[in-house]
């Protein structure tokens, strides 16, 4: 079950994220794992985000055991746009999914650092050697790349069901070096409202940046006023624009937990640059060595492809 409180959100704004929601949650846990879940979520338009904390991802107690964690609680901001917080409660979402499937498993255990005993948190990444959290730089944690690789695709997949489209769907079933993935669909009410009859584009777009992860997005040419879900009118809660896809380059920020050097909201904002190095576009992307290039032709290629599938407006 999953409950989504709102704050101080634009009216509409909630109906969205719930949408959102309970797409990601069909995308990620079987019928029974979300049952058995308690997942709140509060929306504001206030510039706050408290993701899901690791004591809430711990195995709880149980009889003589333990069991995977049930109860889960953040808060997600809509100032940066609708896709913003998307991303973030996909985020969040993916990373109960690894827990609760056993790929990912935290615990709390003294350990003798420089001669001094100290508590500290230790992670084991789909049944690998358990290893202490602080000594990995986020950027190289295996299940925040993957956390930031799988949120914007989620987003994409529910942005392109809303338009009223059908998108590719990876399936696969949970293991452990393998992600939870299986079929879902919105309702049809949304997908009814989700798309004007004269327009050909997605819902939701502005030109907000995720400071989440560094995902190389490129220009916002998904932007398309006047689409509903449900009757409201969505047009003006902002949906970042995310042309391009520049996803591979393994060098997102992960989500902030925990760490002395984390923002209030929680999360590292990316730092990305561009330049331009002869003739081509360089993005500077976190945790890589040199720039990715973004070559001309793939650029082209991805826009006509995104207009073939309806996803972006043909300029006049």
């Amino acid at each position: 079950m999953y409950k989504v409180n709102v704050i101080d959100t634009v009216s509409g704004e909630a109906e969205v994220l719930r949408l959102l929601t309970g797409y990601v949650a069909e995308r990620l846990f079987t019928p029974r794992q979300r049952a058995s879940l308690d997942i709140i979520i509060n929306a504001t338009r206030r510039a706050v985000r408290v993701p899901v904390s690791r004591a809430m991802l711990l195995p709880q107690k149980s009889g003589f055991g333990s069991r995977p964690p049930t109860a889960f609680k953040m808060t997600v901001s809509t100032a940066a746009g609708i896709r913003d917080a998307g991303q973030v409660i996909a985020h969040e979402m993916l990373h109960i999914s690894q827990v609760i499937n056993g790929r990912l498993v935290l615990s709390r255990k003294t350990r003798k650092i420089d001669r001094q005993k100290m508590k500290v948190e230790l992670v084991c990444w789909m049944g690998g050697k358990p290893v202490i959290v602080g000594q990995l730089p986020w950027h190289t944690r295996p299940w925040e790349i993957e956390a930031c690789h799988w949120q914007a695709l989620l987003v994409d997949e529910f942005l392109t069901l809303a338009s009223g489209n059908q998108p590719f769907l990876q399936l696969q079933k949970p293991g452990k070096q393998r992600l939870a993935l299986f079929a879902a669909n919105l309702p049809a009410v949304a997908v009814a409202h989700g798309r004007d009859k004269d327009l050909a584009g997605p819902i939701l777009a502005d030109d907000a940046k995720n400071g989440q992860c560094a995902n190389g997005s490129g220009a916002n040419g998904d932007t398309v006023n006047g689409h509903t879900v449900k009757g409201f009118d969505i047009s003006s809660y902002g949906i970042n624009g995310h042309a391009g896809n520049g996803h591979a380059g393994n060098g997102y920020s992960g989500n902030g937990h925990a760490g002395p050097e984390s923002v209030p909201n929680g999360h590292t904002p990316a730092s990305e640059a561009a330049d331009l190095a002869d003739g081509m576009l360089q993005i500077t992307v976190p945790g890589l060595d040199t720039p990715r290039a973004l070559e001309q032709g793939a650029l082209v290629a991805k826009r006509q492809d995104l207009q073939s599938r309806g996803l972006l407006r043909s300029s006049a």
